[in-house]
Formats: C-alpha cells, sequence, structure tokens
C-alpha cells in the first residue's frame, strides 16, 4: 500500500479542503468563541490589547491580519482556521512518514484527522486551537528532520516553538519530551558532541522563543508597558487559571465531558437548528466514538511493541499524547471539549501505527489498513454534514442523533 500513500495522501487533502472550506464562510453572526475571539483581535489593532487578556495574543494577531486581508466577515474570521487545519492534516502525515517509513501508518493517520467530524467543526470557526496545534505539529515535525534526517531545521524548529507558546500553553509538557527524544537520537547517531548540542539546543529552543514570544506582544508593549508590568501581567493570568476559574457556560462544559471522558465514552451533542418537515439542521459536535474509542487499546498495543522491539520511535506519539493529556489534569481550571484537539494528532498518530502493527502480526497489513481506510472516508463523509451545519434528513442521522444531547433553537 505504500507505494500508493502519495495518490492517496493527494485524495485526502483534497477532501480535507473541500470540508473545511464548503460553506464555511456563508453563516455571517458569530459562531461558539467567535464572539470573544474576533473582537479581541478588532482590539488588539484598534488598541493595542486584547479582550481575552488571559491567553497570548498570537492567534489575535493571526485573525487581525486575516481581517486585514480578507476584511471584517466570516472570510476574514475563518480562513486562516480552515487553512491551518488542512496544514495540520499535512503534517500529521510528514511526521508519520518519518517515524513510520514504509508504513501505511502515514496516510491512516492523516485521512483520521482530515475526516474527523469534531477537528473539521472547529476548523471552520475562528477557535485558537487550530493554530496552536498547527504550530506544535510544526515543530515537532523540523525537530524530526533536524534529529532523524540531519536536516539544518532547528532554528525554525525554534520560530514553531516561539509561536506556540505565544498561542496557548496546551504543549508546556509535550515540548520538553520531544526536546529530550531529538537530544536523544542526535547523540545516538553520534552527529555531534553533548556540548554542542547542549549549546545550540539552549540559545535555539530557549532564547529564540521566548524572543518570540514577547516579539507577539510588540503592540502591548508600544503602548508604554515594561517588562516588569509583563511579567506581572502574565502571573495574574496564570493565577486566574490555576484558582479553579469557572466559566458561565457550566452546561456545555458538562455535555462536552470531562477531559477523562473524551476517549472512553461516545460525547455527541449541540444544537438543532431548523426543520421544514422533511430536512433539519444541525451542529454538532461529536467525538468519532468509532475511532476515538479504540485510541486508548492502541496505545496499549504500541506501547507493548515499542518496549518489545525496543523502538525508540514507536514511543514518541503515545508520550506525546500522555504529556499533552497531563495538563488537563494538573491545572484547576474546567476544560471544554473543544480542547480535545490539542490531543488528536498524537491519538490519531498512534491509533494509525496501532492498525499497521496488529496487521502485521496476522499478515494482513494491506488488507487491515485498506479497511480500516474505507471505515474512516465513509464515517467521515457520513458525519461531515451534521459537523458542517448543513440540511440533512433527520432519518439518515437517527443512529447519531440517539446518543446526542440536542437542544431545539427553533
Amino acid at each position: 500500500m505504500s507505494q500508493y500513500n502519495w495518490k492517496i495522501l493527494a485524495v485526502v487533502l483534497v477532501a480535507a479542503t473541500l470540508f473545511r472550506f464548503w460553506g464555511t464562510f456563508d453563516y455571517n453572526g458569530f459562531i461558539g468563541d467567535e464572539q470573544l475571539i474576533v473582537p479581541s483581535a478588532l482590539s488588539l489593532m484598534k488598541y493595542g490589547t486584547t479582550m481575552e487578556w488571559k491567553f497570548p495574543q498570537m492567534n489575535s494577531l493571526i485573525i487581525a491580519g486575516s481581517i486585514s486581508l480578507f476584511g471584517n466577515n466570516p472570510v476574514g474570521w475563518r480562513i486562516s482556521g480552515a487553512v491551518l487545519g488542512i496544514a495540520s492534516v499535512l503534517l500529521v502525515y510528514l511526521i508519520a512518514r518519518i517515524l513510520f517509513p514504509e508504513s501505511p501508518a502515514p496516510v491512516l493517520a492523516a485521512s483520521l484527522l482530515a475526516f474527523d467530524p469534531f477537528h473539521i467543526h472547529f476548523c471552520r470557526t475562528a477557535m485558537i486551537e487550530t493554530p496552536v496545534v498547527f504550530f506544535f505539529l510544526l515543530f515537532l515535525y523540523l525537530m524530526l528532520e533536524y534529529c532523524e534526517r540531519g536536516r539544518p531545521t532547528l532554528v525554525w524548529a525554534g520560530v514553531a516553538m516561539g509561536l506556540t507558546i505565544a498561542t496557548k500553553a496546551y504543549f508546556v509538557f509535550a515540548i520538553p519530551v520531544v526536546i529530550a527524544y531529538a537530544v536523544y537520537r542526535r547523540l545516538k547517531r553520534r552527529q555531534e558532541n553533548i556540548g554542542s548540542l547542549v549549546i545550540d539546543n539552549a540559545v535555539t529552543l530557549t532564547l529564540l522563543p521566548m524572543a518570540i514570544y514577547l516579539l507577539s506582544y510588540i503592540l502591548w508593549f508600544g503602548r508604554g508597558y515594561s517588562l516588569q508590568e509583563f511579567f506581572q501581567f502574565r502571573s495574574d493570568a496564570y493565577w486566574v487559571f490555576d484558582t479553579n476559574y469557572s466559566f458561565a457556560h457550566d452546561q456545555i462544559l458538562s455535555q462536552g465531558g470531562k477531559p477523562w471522558e473524551w476517549f472512553v465514552k461516545p460525547i455527541s451533542f449541540g444544537h438543532h437548528l431548523f426543520n421544514d418537515g422533511v430536512r433539519d439542521r444541525f451542529t454538532i459536535e461529536i467525538n468519532n466514538p468509532l475511532f476515538r474509542l479504540m485510541v486508548l487499546p492502541s496505545l496499549a498495543v504500541v506501547l507493548v511493541h515499542a518496549l518489545k522491539n525496543r523502538h525508540i520511535n514507536d514511543l514518541l506519539p503515545p508520550l506525546l499524547f500522555a504529556a499533552s493529556y497531563l495538563l488537563f489534569f494538573v491545572v484547576n481550571r474546567p476544560f471544554n471539549s473543544y480542547s480535545a484537539l490539542a490531543l488528536l494528532p498524537f491519538a490519531y498518530l498512534t491509533l494509525a501505527h496501532g492498525v499497521t502493527i496488529v496487521g502485521d502480526r496476522y499478515r494482513c497489513t494491506k488488507e487491515a489498513a485498506a479497511l480500516f481506510l474505507g471505515c474512516v472516508f465513509i464515517t467521515g463523509t457520513y458525519l461531515f454534514p451534521i459537523a458542517a451545519g448543513f440540511l440533512v434528513p433527520a432519518k439518515l442521522y437517527q443512529p447519531v442523533l440517539s446518543i446526542t444531547k440536542l437542544t431545539r433553537v427553533f
């Protein structure tokens, strides 16, 4: 199957593009957190600061730049999310291709993300999660190019790391895992001595990211604030998040499930927007139970395989999944369901590799990959219309609606 990977990838990217652009700009009102995110970007453009001061400013800079190019309209609000979501699908493929060469895993992992209704739903809005996931995947890819292929990409990896931390703090535990893996692989390959390796990493992966983080606040500093005030400002933001900061929308939080539930039970909720007697319109967040519930068993399969065969590259996706997940259990603030977007790339890299391991075990790798890929295409295409809010015949989606907590709004 590996000889067809590029052809399948082309189809996957076309589908990913279609699913993230088709109808995305039709609705002129705000969707979900856009009611906070877009005004924050406009505030940054006008006053040099954002309404959502607790978060870093990179996402507001991205949205502000997009609005400057395309106008204060749905295209300006949402196009960056759609583009970065598609780019994330490609990065997942490239990362898997380095970790699992000559395997169906890269195209399986990319397909899982491309057709995931949860990822599709949020890439069609101006969510902070989409750019931060993209920047971290870019950082990971550049670090793998550096440590596995010896490419001179460390500086660019430092830039991507800076953009990651300047967007949102989802990967504060995952970033050290990537750095430790890269250092270990460079030393294992004897590509340089430990002294120069430590210096290069200290400068490129510490000073450069911090410089980019500070640079993202250039408009804020332009208002006359000092560096001391900046550190107090960010300390206050951390205090708010770590003192059981609560949301007004407790009902939505309960519907989306607690973090420990995201990969162990079906979760589906949303709104019933329209009915004309024949067709209905829904906007639904669904965690794609068929594949989400396979992630933890796949995690066990991959860990056993990695430890048994001493394959350090097999361990990286599970470790990144665990490190990213850890944040949700050590910070006191409640997390909305969309935070699971930060986990999906590593969940699907692990699941894709688990499928190939099982296929290899029973000498049916091609058949298992083809069957799995078919299921991904079918379920993704089936769920896309309700994830995107299109008019659909309700009877066709009765199996999904039966497990969905719906709020009627007409």
